[in-house]
């Protein structure tokens, strides 16, 4: 399929999983800070979808510091609107307020808690072969390279599962587990994580 591009009028809200060890070239390295637990959530916006077949996909996620125009100018934080309801004092110092440096240590922490990163989304499109879409998330952060890419919440689950799959499959063999208690183990997993793995 040919590359296609969604720019939206209304940003998509989505959560994404960032590792505190940023500059990675690889997805792959990006999922062993996470597995790690070495990461944080952010709310995010998301301005832009780049949707792609499974080469092009590959090809993104192996060349994160390489200047790539399809991430566009996007990234960086705003203040997520809805905070106002919550502190409408703090709020509009924000508002008001030109440079992070010189809001007050209440506003500082008010904007931590409440931004919205901007993001491009990268999107594989195979529903055929792969299921549900796989996707990441791109904050250039004024770079022209991915500075900062946020695992999705399909990506996460399935890493997270995956992990916990693999603990619990060690504790069969230590323990000596019988088949219908690992079963049962591992049906609870794919629940927690919405994954299909039992049969």
């Amino acid at each position: 399929m040919e590359t296609q591009i969604k720019t939206h009028k209304k940003p998509i809200r989505a959560v994404g999983y960032f590792a505190h060890l940023n500059k990675n070239n690889t997805i792959g390295e990006y999922d062993e800070e996470v597995l790690k637990g070495d990461y944080h959530k952010e709310n995010i916006l998301v301005m832009k979808t780049i949707e792609v077949d499974f080469v092009t996909y590959r090809g993104l996620q192996e060349t994160f510091l390489h200047s790539i125009d399809l991430w566009d100018k996007i990234g960086g934080h705003e203040i997520d609107p809805k905070a106002k309801k919550i502190n409408p004092k703090l709020f509009a110092e924000i508002e008001n307020t030109n440079a992070f440096w010189k809001l007050s240590k209440e506003a500082m922490e008010f904007y931590r808690n409440n931004a919205l990163t901007l993001c491009v989304e990268a999107v594989l499109k195979d529903k055929k072969n792969y299921g549900d879409d796989w996707k990441f998330y791109v904050n250039r952060e004024g770079f022209s390279y991915a500075r900062y890419v946020g695992l999705s919440q399909e990506r996460f689950d399935w890493l997270m599962f995956h992990q916990a799959k693999d603990k619990l499959e060690e504790e069969r063999q230590i323990n000596d587990m019988e088949f219908d208690e690992y079963y049962e183990k591992l049906g609870e997993l794919e629940k927690k994580y919405n994954q299909k793995e039992v049969k």
